[in-house]
């Protein structure tokens, strides 16, 4: 499935389109991984090389992230769901 963003070129559309899209858990894994970086980042880390790491998990991710969770219970089942990937037990 593709998913086309406003405002995106068709080239950057093909690329992403060409992006192999990683399973719903490496994304929850590599995002939470990348925020806590940038919460522990300082001023000067190397904001450059982060920013890159992002967009690389963006482009991997898009699927996951293009998917909105509108009612409640599919927010709570995608919460549940993170919670599992990161090993998370209320």
């Amino acid at each position: 499935m593709l998913y086309l963003f406003i405002g995106t070129s068709t080239t950057a559309v093909s690329q992403l389109a060409d992006t192999i899209q990683w399973e719903f858990c490496e994304c929850v894994i590599q995002n939470d991984s990348i925020n806590n970086v940038v919460e522990e980042a300082e001023g000067d880390a190397n904001w450059d090389g982060i920013l890159n790491r992002m967009d690389e998990i963006d482009q991997h991710c898009r699927k996951m992230l293009a998917k909105p969770h509108v009612t409640t219970e599919e927010q709570n089942l995608h919460r549940e769901r993170v919670r599992k990937c990161l090993g998370i037990i209320e």
